[in-house]
């Protein structure tokens, strides 16, 4: 495969390379690539993650809750049982 870069573009990885952040272009084109699918991953959730909160809200709402200690105390129980 082959890219085209600006003249600008060109020049800021040259910089990053310099400066050791990056140890060659495929280096930064790959985290740059790995950044991009991160991104995507979100943006894809994003939506369930806000329709789970507002549920959450409705249920505080509703006083549907439970004290921090109670549910500190749960997730606790779940991690040593999975140690």
């Amino acid at each position: 495969m082959t890219v085209t870069l600006t003249s600008d573009q060109e020049r800021f990885v040259q910089e990053q390379i310099r400066a050791g952040k990056y140890s060659s272009v495929e280096q930064m084109v790959a985290e740059g690539l790995r950044w991009v699918q991160s991104e995507e991953f979100i943006q894809q959730n994003i939506e369930s993650l806000r329709q789970q909160v507002d549920i959450g809200i409705g249920q505080l709402e509703r006083g549907e809750s439970s004290p921090a200690a109670d549910v500190f105390a749960r997730l606790e129980k779940r991690v040593q049982k999975k140690a």
